[in-house]
């Protein structure tokens, strides 16, 4: 096998699952389906790296600084958005067309856990993107 063929960053289109157990369906009772990319993709690893130079940089501004849990939480939300590529067109937030836009992957991200965890999972899980 050539290695050089061996590519885990394309993207792959996953539906989710709501915290009952059914699928989630769109504003046209059809099944809501997000588009993502893997950590392996580049988009990822440039937000990660940016994430990255950041607590270096606040690391040597004060000695042994940790981490508060709401600039973890904020990393993770950025992270698992920078997965986010797109997804149907039938997404309604608030009663109103929900398009794809880096802005609206946050707020859905740091708004719904249950969908942030099912793609940070799939994100991770580099199986399911060979063969696509």
């Amino acid at each position: 096998m050539d290695l050089a063929t061996l590519n885990t960053s394309d993207e792959i289109e996953i539906t989710i699952e709501m915290p009952d157990g059914t699928l989630l369906k769109g504003s046209d009772d059809e099944l809501v389906t997000i588009r993502i990319v893997s950590v392996d993709n580049e988009a990822y690893k440039k937000v990660e790296r940016r994430i990255t130079d950041q607590r270096i940089a606040r690391a040597a501004k004060k000695r042994n600084k940790t981490l508060s849990a709401a600039e973890i939480a904020r990393d993770q939300i950025e992270l698992v958005s920078a997965c986010i590529v797109g997804w149907s067109d039938n997404v309604v937030w608030d009663g109103n067309p929900f398009g794809y836009s880096d802005a609206n992957a946050k707020k859905l991200v740091e708004t719904l856990p249950f969908i942030r965890e099912q793609i940070d999972e799939a994100s991770a899980d580099r199986q399911r993107f060979f063969g696509n």
